[in-house]
């Protein structure tokens, strides 16, 4: 029997059992600005934005509750494909090529807008969590451009760019190109998934009120590297190290190897993400090493300067980058920058967020891509 099919077996009794057995996990904490420290537009979200502000009870299965079977299990459940076209997109920067799967809008007019997603590490347009939120947005009247990191999801590596969770010059240019677009009009929005939403939120937060983005969306963000590195389990360490190895040997030959920063050797001697990035990404990118890399790197750093709406969804007990801020420590965040709108789940893992009616539904979009989808929704409302 293929995977796929016992996971839809086990969604459904799944899914029965959480019918009946189901409970709400213990609290969603929603964190914004004092009412003394609010501005105009927050106080519009908070009351036009009823998803983000009073969002649906997360039914939980027990099993679930557990942050590892929820991270994982969100990376094995089966996947309805979406239909994107592949349109290359040549970077201003150095003439290098990415590729930007689109998705249109369902219903063929993007009334809420445009939404710039970037997914994970090593993650592309075809990763799984990356398709469903792509269907959850569409069929709600979203455009959907994913932007492929350079050499990742079936792209060439032209040039010897690689990406990092600090390169936002990527994003940059993309969203720029994306508003120049006479068909966006609307909203012009980016999402951002764990490595794509630091560089989000890093490439907001650097831009200030020249972004060219109406809003974002942050989705497990790593938010401070050197904590998200130190909290890192080896067992996930080992799996993140072995792809980047896998996609420096792939790039190697064609590119790389005419960078002279780093040898094959050092590469391919890598244990762990923290040594790939002490010895290899802190090289490719003028770091001093790893430290310096995590230290400028982090998008907590200039959250305060981000200047249109940012959504920020976390769960306090993310296996992979962990908690990095507490809910006091939002708190003075948010009341300093009232742009930002910050929802802590208690659950979920790590770009999880399976309640009840997703495995009941097998393929149905996670708790989280809903919620999302019809907070931006409802923003776009007020544009």
């Amino acid at each position: 029997m293929e995977n796929t099919t016992v996971l839809a077996i086990m969604g459904v009794l799944g899914g029965l059992l959480g019918i009946i057995y189901s409970r709400p996990l213990r609290r969603i904490r929603i964190v914004v600005a004092s009412p003394e420290c609010s501005s105009l537009i927050s106080r519009r979200i908070t009351t036009t934005c009823s998803a983000f502000m009073q969002p649906p009870i997360f039914l939980g299965l027990p099993g679930l509750l557990n942050p590892h079977v929820n991270t994982l299990l969100n990376f094995l459940r089966p996947v309805r494909p979406v239909t994107y076209h592949r349109q290359p997109f040549v970077s201003p920067h150095d003439g290098g090529l990415l590729q930007l799967d689109v998705c249109e809008a369902v219903a063929g007019e993007a009334h809420g807008g445009t939404m710039m997603i970037l997914p994970g590490l090593s993650s592309h347009s075809r990763s799984g969590y990356i398709q469903n939120f792509v269907r959850e947005a569409s069929t709600n009247g979203w455009r959907c451009v994913v932007v492929n990191a350079r050499g990742v999801g079936g792209s060439p590596l032209t040039t010897p760019q690689v990406y990092c969770a600090a390169w936002t010059t990527d994003a940059r240019d993309v969203a720029k190109y994306l508003r120049t677009q006479q068909q966006h009009r609307n909203m012009l929005v980016g999402v951002g998934f764990s490595l794509g939403a630091n560089v989000l939120a890093l490439m907001m937060g650097q831009d200030g009120y020249t972004c060219v983005l109406d809003a974002g969306a942050s989705v497990c963000n790593p938010w401070d590297l050197m904590y998200s590195s130190s909290v890192l389990p080896g067992v996930y360490s080992r799996a993140f190290t072995k792809g980047l190895i896998a996609y420096v040997k792939d790039h190697w030959e064609s590119q790389l190897k005419k960078s002279a920063k780093v040898e094959l050797s050092a590469v391919v001697r890598c244990r762990s993400v923290r040594q790939f990035d002490n010895d290899i990404t802190a090289q490719l990118f003028g770091y001093k090493d790893a430290d310096d890399y995590y230290t400028n790197g982090s998008s907590l750093k200039v959250v305060g300067n981000i200047a249109v709406p940012l959504f920020v969804l976390d769960a306090t007990d993310d296996p992979i980058v962990g908690s990095a801020r507490t809910e006091a420590q939002w708190q003075r965040i948010v009341n300093e920058n009232p742009n930002v709108h910050v929802m802590r789940v208690d659950g979920g893992g790590h770009i999880g967020f399976l309640d009840a009616a997703t495995i009941a539904s097998v393929w149905g979009s996670s708790w989280a891509d809903k919620v999302l989808v019809k907070t931006l929704s409802q923003l776009s409302a007020l544009y």
